[in-house]
């Protein structure tokens, strides 16, 4: 029976410590992209500036796959809260 208690209270933790884990790669990577979606829609106000529109409509593209990303990172943390 302790084998069992201490066997539980091993896997509890290791699924805590994962998650956690789990969590500061989302940050971290939520982080990043934050910082590229912002250069992203500057170069996208330089390159209207410049009128160079298909530099911008490149660049809009890109911006939006960022954005999904974002929405994915935090449909991600968003269940690692609820299970939580």
């Amino acid at each position: 029976m302790k084998y069992s208690a201490v066997l539980s209270f091993l896997m509890l933790l290791a699924c805590g410590c994962n998650r956690n884990g789990a969590m500061t790669n989302l940050l971290n990577e939520r982080k990043l992209l934050l910082d590229s979606a912002n250069h992203l829609h500057d170069s996208i106000g330089s390159y209207l500036q410049k009128s160079e529109y298909d530099s911008a409509a490149a660049t809009k593209k890109q911006l939006g796959a960022v954005h999904a990303r974002l929405t994915a990172i935090q449909s991600s943390m968003d269940s690692l809260e609820k299970a939580h």
